[in-house]
């Protein structure tokens, strides 16, 4: 189970983001970026239901309690929200859009000014955004890039902001094997079997793609 570090209870019922699931998601990625009619398919639209469809509930839930960890981090110090912050509407039955509303009016603190940094709070507004964005998806493509995004999203540190989980860990472990490979076999023993088939319907065999060196990481795929 992902838990937030010094935040979440163990009777919390937060939905957990598991290295399994970052390897699915860039071999699903690549095999879509490579082939879109894939999910287009029978088979394939079930794995877009069942798999992106179980990856949009995970992110959503288990994102929600950051955010609204941050905003209340930045509510209870001094200068950095704006007017306009309203800390009612800062609470996990939130909507996103509502979160992300609200982290529009946050500010980086007195000390990153001080050290040159800009006052926008740019970091966190972009995964707030992408985390909106994700719980309206609906189509495969928009599911996978806000996902993507929300992967590689950093906050003012630079550091991922996956690494802010308690299995944070392996999550950036997984990640940074996608970002070092350029060849689905050297993931293929990571991933579900379901999802391997997706190469193999009788329509579209695409077998071939899991010895095909790519021209750039498989992290990078979705960015072509």
């Amino acid at each position: 189970m992902i838990l937030l570090k010094s935040l979440l209870t163990e009777d919390q019922n937060v939905s957990s983001i598991s290295p399994r699931d970052i390897y699915n998601f860039y071999f699903l990625a690549t095999a879509v970026s490579q082939s879109p009619n894939l999910l287009h398919t029978p088979y394939g639209e079930y794995i877009a239901d069942y798999y992106l469809g179980n990856l949009k509930t995970k992110y959503v839930s288990t994102y929600t309690p950051l955010l609204v960890k941050q905003l209340q981090k930045y509510a209870s110090q001094k200068n950095r929200v704006e007017k306009g912050f309203d800390i009612k509407k800062v609470h996990l039955d939130a909507s996103l859009d509502d979160l992300a509303a609200q982290m529009k009016l946050t500010k980086r603190s007195d000390r990153a000014i001080s050290a040159g940094a800009e006052r926008e709070n740019k970091a966190w507004v972009f995964i707030s955004d992408h985390l909106a964005k994700l719980s309206h998806a609906t189509a495969p493509k928009d599911i996978l890039s806000n996902i993507d995004r929300i992967n590689n999203a950093t906050h003012n540190t630079g550091t991922l902001i996956l690494g802010k989980f308690i299995n944070g860990g392996e999550l950036l472990a997984a990640l940074n094997a996608c970002a070092n490979v350029t060849n689905l076999s050297y993931i293929t023993n990571k991933v579900d079997s379901d999802v391997k088939d997706i190469l193999n319907q009788e329509n579209e065999p695409l077998t071939e793609l899991l010895t095909r060196t790519f021209n750039r990481p498989l992290i990078k795929i979705l960015q072509d």
